[in-house]
């Protein structure tokens, strides 16, 4: 009977910890009120039973000194439990700062330039406070870009996005010879004109075209009228860059490959 009571006193601690671990939203920062953190979750949950992987929303306040928004959620994917294929979106409230880390099979099905697209559909809710909304389009947008992709069998989206190498080589090449033409039409014509006019010739100055004692300068002055002055916006954040088709891979602290991107809202 002892041990019974001792293995169920066990099993009520160990509980908790095994919930825990794994959790679909990890919501440090507070972002989510109950009933919110139970829709995300649910949504999470189906886009994991749906492909087979993890899907988790991190929220953190703030992380310590030598750690990135980038390494904060690598570790946290790599140390909890998740599946070896997944994917984890980190948002940290101090440093406004937003991240999506990749794992496994999802490396190949989101690459830089989907990573780029998904974090979007985020951040106008996340730069208004609206965490709720921003967490559910996420999620519905990464739902759509990985099936799209299992649809096509190949990573296959966005691949126009960044021109191959070939591609690169031949736009440079149909621009060149585009200007070499361009150039000699332009010569040719200029040196048909020149020759129509070769009884024209430059004058000194403008007194040649002036009929003498017709004209006479009596005073001169010189009036400020007005000035215009042109204000540009200085874009500040340089990290909503746009990437292009291909994908990114590092190396976390555990050794586990990553994709990802990030940046500020």
């Amino acid at each position: 009977m002892k041990r019974i009571i001792a293995g169920l006193m066990l099993l009520f601690i160990l509980l908790p910890a095994c919930m825990a671990e794994g959790a679909c939203v990890v919501d440090q920062a507070n972002l989510l009120n109950e009933a919110e953190r139970k829709n995300v979750s649910a949504a999470a949950e189906e886009l994991e039973e749906k492909y087979q992987i993890s899907v988790v929303i991190l929220t953190i306040s703030d992380y310590h000194a030598g750690e990135t928004i980038q390494s904060v959620a690598e570790d946290y994917y790599d140390e909890n439990g998740y599946l070896p294929d997944g994917i984890l979106f980190a948002v940290s409230m101090k440093t406004r700062e937003y991240y999506t880390c990749t794992t496994g099979t999802v490396i190949d099905d989101l690459n830089d330039r989907a990573i780029y697209l998904l974090n979007q559909a985020a951040v106008p809710d996340l730069a208004d406070g609206n965490y709720y909304q921003a967490f559910c389009s996420y999620l519905r947008k990464a739902d759509e870009f990985i099936a799209e992709n299992l649809n096509d069998g190949s990573d296959a989206l966005y691949p126009a996005a960044i021109p191959s190498e070939e591609k690169s080589k031949n736009i440079l090449l149909t621009i060149g010879i585009s200007l070499i033409f361009s150039c000699l039409i332009g010569f040719s014509v200029v040196m048909v004109m020149k020759s129509r006019m070769k009884t024209v010739k430059a004058a000194d100055s403008a007194e040649m075209y002036i009929r003498p004692e017709s004209f006479r300068l009596t005073e001169n002055q010189d009036v400020f009228l007005y000035k215009t002055i042109s204000r540009v916006r200085i874009q500040t954040d340089q990290n909503h860059h746009n990437p292009g088709g291909g994908t990114t891979i590092h190396t976390g602290s555990s050794g586990t490959s990553h994709g990802g991107g990030g940046g500020r809202f």
